[in-house]
């Protein structure tokens, strides 16, 4: 709150008609309006520490400043919504990509699914193409996902960087 010790830091022109004053103390949260006709201890103060032409200049500077401000918020709310966006859709891949290890993890836990994926495997070009008869034994004969992989990773270590369609 303001009192008559209250330093003035600014004064600005609330209206066009330059009618109104908005006073602006420091180290003060809040500013106060004041007519410019008011006899109170407050406009005579303010009128009498801020020239007219201290006025003007002040308020100039004062709605370039806030023309600047809105530009940068309304810049910072379209900036967010994007990034909200694409926030939601990292999560939900980061949900896809655990979902499907989950998934790889656990399924030799069925052997109808673990079968199916191995035939997966199977058609896969690379697999197909090759001619060592031991390596493909140890995929058909692997137990788990994680062996499989594996084994399919001894002979294939780069098929991963290759785009593949994905696993339904």
């Amino acid at each position: 709150m303001f009192n008559k010790k209250s330093k003035i830091s600014n004064v600005v022109w609330e209206d066009n008609d330059k009618t109104l004053m908005k006073i602006v103390f420091q180290d003060i949260p809040d500013a106060v309006l004041e007519s410019v006709n008011s006899k109170s201890w407050l406009a005579e103060k303010a009128k009498k520490q801020f020239s007219i032409e201290d006025i003007d200049r002040a308020t100039i500077e004062y709605y370039d400043i806030l023309a600047e401000q809105t530009i940068l918020y309304k810049k910072f709310v379209d900036n967010y919504a994007d990034w909200v966006q694409w926030k939601e859709n990292k999560e939900t891949q980061q949900k896809v990509v655990f979902d499907v290890i989950k998934y790889i993890l656990t399924i030799s836990h069925n052997k109808d699914d673990f079968f199916k994926f191995k035939l997966q495997i199977f058609e896969l070009d690379e697999v197909k193409k090759s001619t060592n008869r031991e390596w493909k034994a140890n995929l058909r004969k692997a137990k788990s996902s994680l062996e499989l992989l594996a084994f399919l990773h001894q002979e294939l270590p780069d098929l991963g960087n290759a785009p593949t369609s994905p696993v339904d």
